[in-house]
C-alpha cells in the first residue's frame, strides 16, 4: 500500500518526534548531571561522559523519528 504524504501526517512526525526526543534529552541530561555531580568529575571527564551517552542518545532519536514517521504516514492509521 502508499504511504499517506501530506501536510497533517508529516506535521504529526515532526510533533511526535519532537515531543518524545525532548523528553528522552532531559532524561540523558537529567542522568548524566546526576553521574558527573556523583562522582565529582572534571571538566575533561565530564565531555568524555556526554560524548559515550551522545552516541546511544543519537541512535534512539533517529529510530524515533523513523517510528513516527512509519506510524503517521500509514494508510491503516488515516
Amino acid at each position: 500500500m502508499k504511504r499517506v504524504i501530506n501536510f497533517k501526517s508529516i506535521f504529526g512526525v515532526v510533533a511526535v518526534t519532537l515531543f518524545i526526543s525532548t523528553q528522552l534529552i532531559a532524561l540523558v541530561g537529567a542522568a548524566v548531571w546526576a553521574l558527573i555531580g556523583h562522582f565529582h568529575l572534571g571538566g575533561a571527564a565530564a565531555l568524555v561522559v556526554l560524548a559515550i551517552t551522545a552516541v546511544p542518545l543519537t541512535i534512539a532519536l533517529v529510530k524515533i523519528a523513523l517510528l513516527a514517521y512509519e506510524t503517521e504516514t500509514d494508510p491503516e492509521n488515516n
